[in-house]
């Protein structure tokens, strides 16, 4: 029984620093080409791996003459001449008598009428991206042209309490009864320690003996009562005579 060995060798492109892998369609060694440089010409000069440039040569092996001035060897750039060589009389100008600038379309510079204005109605600028100037491109127009905008600014509203309190018949009953509270306070005095432990005694007994829509509502309406005081107090100083305040009408609601 006889076993055959095949053997595959993987080559690379045989074009200058290339390092990419032979394409399946080049299966000859001289024609060892990756599949970018399938349809490129390698040079002709003997041991040259350069790519063929212009009749079967490379740059460096004839594809360009040289120029033609003594002792010179880079390749022409203007007729006969490498770039240090021409003259730079031989230069093709402006066909209008005395101009002396380089030609931009059908012989004539851009002053003269070899660029294109642009197409935009009534603009004198010259093209400079397809047929429109830079500013027409971007969609700009003269400052001159675009009108102001005056907007007109809503005075601002200012609240010095949420509605929810306003509307409450906390507030409408602690409003009517302002002057009454303020002869009651002159007359015994500021809220002490005991008058504040009383206060909440008072305040547990009447709140246990409450329905469930009751404390629903007097949680809600006390929740909304602290979340105002929270935030006057983050703007604004404390203010004591409100708080006693708020103890008297309490205290008056009570009884």
């Amino acid at each position: 029984m006889t076993t055959q060995t095949t053997t595959h060798t993987t080559t690379t492109c045989v074009f200058k620093d290339c390092t990419q892998p032979v394409h399946s369609s080049f299966p000859s060694s001289s024609l060892s080409k990756c599949l970018f440089h399938r349809n490129r010409s390698r040079c002709e000069a003997p041991d040259c791996s350069n790519q063929a440039y212009a009749r079967n040569r490379c740059v460096r092996h004839g594809a360009k003459q040289t120029c033609v001035a003594d002792g010179c060897t880079q390749n022409r750039r203007l007729g006969l001449f490498c770039s240090k060589h021409a003259d730079a009389d031989s230069k093709k100008r402006c066909s209008v008598t005395g101009c002396d600038k380089l030609p931009h379309a059908r012989g004539l510079c851009v002053r003269h009428g070899g660029g294109r204005l642009c197409k935009a109605p009534d603009c004198t600028s010259h093209a400079r991206i397809g047929l429109l100037c830079a500013r027409h491109f971007h969609g700009l127009t003269s400052p001159s042209t675009s009108p102001r905008q005056v907007v007109a600014v809503a005075p601002l509203n200012i609240v010095t309490s949420p509605p929810f309190i306003r509307t409450s018949p906390t507030y409408r009953a602690a409003a009517t009864s302002v002057p009454m509270l303020i002869d009651l306070a002159a007359t015994m005095g500021m809220p002490d320690t005991l008058d504040w432990a009383i206060l909440s005694d008072l305040v547990a007994d009447s709140t246990a003996t409450d329905t469930h829509a009751d404390k629903a509502a007097a949680i809600e309406e006390t929740t909304h009562s602290k979340c105002w005081s929270i935030h006057c107090q983050q703007e604004q100083p404390h203010n004591k005579y409100a708080d006693d305040l708020e103890i008297w009408d309490a205290l008056f609601y009570v009884m």
